[in-house]
């Protein structure tokens, strides 16, 4: 149990349909971030643990495959989860053989014509695991590239990135991210970090959390569209 993480202040989801539809995107966001909040909070550090532990000796060690099933799986065994009647979908290339898009991404029949996307990452001591992260000069590619490029949550202007440190402190890596967000979009066109850039601690104050503001090209928006993308990274380190 993480007793100093703290959780959104969430108001109950009315019954009626039609003032469902008048909340705004942050209502629900806020409530999803409550949700994976308490999954770090409350879920059995030890046996999440034992569950990476077990991966690592399996070749391919699908380490970050693993965690998010067990976050789907707490989720969708928890009694607040189930009654606010959210939708959590996964990659389906994990399950099956179709290739998936997003990692974990949240929905409500209600939330009309949205989604809260998130792309999840594992994250250690290594330069590599911060450029898979951020931006992969090599392959061009990485996890806030494919948000700012929209190939993810391109007619949205939010989405989330989920990182798993396994190995090393999570703030020095939390650092190393927000070093590798500005040394990549300071003065990139394609990203630019825009308005405050960087807002830490940006979810109820915990240090664990952090958004990204960017500016992205857009089909539908055309140049300079902010968007903003939030960060929650999860300690999954022994202890």
């Amino acid at each position: 149990m993480r007793e100093y993480i703290k959780l959104p202040k969430t108001k109950p989801l009315s019954n009626s349909r039609r003032e469902l539809r008048k909340l705004s995107d942050e209502h629900w966001k806020n409530h999803i971030f409550s949700h994976l909040l308490r999954f770090y909070k409350e879920a059995d550090s030890d046996e999440i643990i034992t569950l990476i532990e077990d991966a690592k000796r399996k070749k391919p060690s699908n380490i970050e495959v693993v965690i998010k099933k067990k976050i789907k799986k707490w989720l969708t065994n928890d009694l607040h989860f189930n009654m606010h009647d959210f939708i959590i979908n996964r990659e389906p290339s994990a399950d099956g053989n179709v290739d998936g898009f997003y990692d974990l991404k949240f929905e409500h029949s209600q939330w009309k014509h949205k989604y809260f996307a998130f792309e999840c990452k594992n994250l250690d001591k290594t330069e590599t695991s911060i450029k898979e992260y951020v931006y992969n000069k090599a392959g061009d590619d990485g996890g806030v590239y494919r948000y700012v490029t929209c190939k993810y949550a391109a007619e949205l202007d939010f989405g989330g990135m989920i990182g798993f440190v396994l190995e090393g402190n999570e703030n020095d890596i939390i650092s190393k991210i927000i070093n590798k967000l500005h040394r990549t979009f300071d003065d990139n066109e394609i990203g630019k970090l825009a308005e405050k850039g960087i807002i830490e601690n940006s979810i109820e104050g915990n240090p664990n959390t952090f958004d990204s503001i960017h500016l992205r090209q857009q089909r539908d928006y055309g140049k300079g569209q902010t968007f903003k993308l939030h960060h929650i990274i999860f300690d999954m380190c022994p202890k």
